[in-house]
């Protein structure tokens, strides 16, 4: 099978899966906190097979630093143009160049 880039770069991610039934009970499904740099992070756990996206809270954060015209560039779409701005309430940006993805 031939591998193909899709972008040149990678910053680093985390990703974090959990189940959320209150304050008290929070369920880890997955946590993946790889040191290397990615172009696409996601999870995967096998001892899980009962899902329900009711409970469910996905916590992702890339970082920029170094590309930080990408980040001024999403969080000026998340901020001011109408398609996105649904998702604002969805990420955080830090002063570090780090977006925190709440799903």
């Amino acid at each position: 099978m031939k591998h193909c880039n899709i972008i040149d770069f990678e910053l680093p991610m985390t990703l974090g899966l959990y189940n959320y039934y209150d304050e008290d009970n929070i369920d880890c499904l997955f946590n993946w906190a790889p040191t290397e740099k990615q172009w696409w992070i996601t999870g995967f756990n096998p001892e899980f097979d009962e899902p329900n996206s009711e409970n469910m809270v996905l916590i992702g954060k890339i970082n920029f630093a170094g590309y930080e015209e990408m980040y001024r560039g999403l969080q000026y779409a998340i901020e001011n143009i109408d398609k996105y701005k649904m998702y604002k309430n969805r990420m955080i940006f830090d002063k570090e160049y780090t977006v925190w993805v709440i799903w």
